[in-house]
């Protein structure tokens, strides 16, 4: 097991590693709509959503792997009434970039 760390990636807000490698699987955790310069989370799901994925994809890249190779995302909510946007901004996003596709994610509120 290896933690990967590296000062481009964002910095946890808790006590956790972002990211583990074991037998060749990332494991991340605790992805915040947090930007990592300006530390602000953006007004709207949407924009939340957008910057959570983007986070995300920085750390798959640090960590020498891409979304492409992904095998299951959580997205948890602090409510269901937000579920509709994230689904809504999900579509949005996979219609640009097919590696987002919503199969592939389980949604939790």
């Amino acid at each position: 097991m290896k933690i990967i760390d590296t000062p481009k990636m964002s910095k946890t807000n808790g006590y956790y590693s972002q990211c583990i490698e074991h037998n060749g699987t990332l494991y991340l955790s605790g992805q915040l709509p947090i930007g990592q310069k300006t530390k602000s989370i953006p007004s709207s799901i949407e924009e939340q959503t957008d910057l959570v994925l983007k986070n995300i994809e920085s750390i798959l890249i640090e960590a020498g792997s891409s979304k492409n190779h992904k095998l299951q995302a959580r997205i948890l909510s602090c409510g269901i009434k937000l579920m509709n946007d994230i689904v809504i901004s999900f579509k949005n996003i996979s219609q640009q970039d097919a590696s987002y596709q919503l199969a592939n994610y389980t949604l939790v509120a």
